[in-house]
This record gives structure tokens, sequence and C-alpha cells, in this order.
């Protein structure tokens, strides 16, 4: 009879430790699926948070520049025209929505990348002196020289 025991009791013992351990390994595996989970949501909110930036003011930049091209050969008549505003008016959008999404995601946005961003926000609007065609010029200047280091900064963050 203490042999039936003594059986039963090892029996028990290994059901318990074999249960344990499967239940730690599962417990393990599944914390490891969820932080591997949690690390591809945060990249793929990085991505598309810098991507909708970078798009945003690439095609302000683009738009920039054709407001420059505009004032050659008569700037008072450019910017009296109805083209003038409405390429300024898409760039100005195009501009929001890069900050929208700027605001949306900062949290998600290297240090680097949002100190370079609000710097080329503060000298885009450093012109509360100036008229067209200086105001359009610091902004297409600004984007020109902005745009391809704010890039290069999101495609470092991405990586």
């Amino acid at each position: 009879m203490s042999d039936s025991i003594a059986s039963a009791i090892i029996g028990l013992v290994g059901a318990v430790v074999g249960g344990g351990i499967s239940a730690l390994t599962n417990y393990l595996i599944s914390k490891n699926t969820l932080n591997q989970y949690k690390q591809e949501k945060s990249w793929e909110v990085r991505r598309e948070a810098y991507s909708t930036i970078i798009n945003g003011l690439t095609l302000a930049k683009n738009q920039a520049l054709n407001i420059l091209e505009g004032y050659d050969p008569h700037p008072d008549d450019w910017c009296a025209s109805d083209r003038y505003h409405e390429i300024k008016g898409k760039m100005f959008e195009n501009l929001k929505i890069s900050y929208n999404a700027f605001q949306k995601n900062r949290l998600f946005l290297s240090n680097d990348f949002i100190k370079k961003y609000e710097a080329m926000r503060d000298k885009m609007n450093d012109d509360t002196n100036s008229f067209p065609p200086e105001i359009d010029e610091n902004v297409s200047n600004t984007l020109q020289e902005k745009v391809p280091l704010l890039e290069a900064l999101a495609q470092a963050g991405i990586q």
C-alpha cells in the first residue's frame, strides 16, 4: 500500500511540476509575443507619422518654389492672381497636414526631429515685418534648406 501511495504522490508531483513548467513557458512566450507586437506597432506609428510629415513638407516645398517662379516678370500681377492664391492655399494646406501629424505623433518622434521641425516653423514664421515676395522667399528658402535634413532624420528614426 505504501508503494501505491508513493507512486500516486510521485505522479501528482510530476503533474503539478509539469503543469507549472508548461504555464511558465506559455506565460514567457505570450509576454515575448506581446513585446514584439508593441515594438512593431510603435514602428508602424513612427513610420506613418514621419511619412505624413515629410510628404506634406515636400509638397509644400515644391509649391513654394512654384510661387517664387511666378514672380517673374510681373510680381504685382502675380500676387493678385488667382493662381498665386491657389498655389499658396495648397501650400498652407500641406503645411497644416504636416503640422497636424507632427502634433498628433509627437511622442513617437525623435528629439532631434522635434527640435529641427520647430526651428523650421519658427524660421518660416519670422517674417512679421515682411511683404511678398520676401515672405514667400523666406518660406521657400527655409523649406528648401530644412526638408532634406528632416527627411534624413525621419529615415534614421524608422530604421
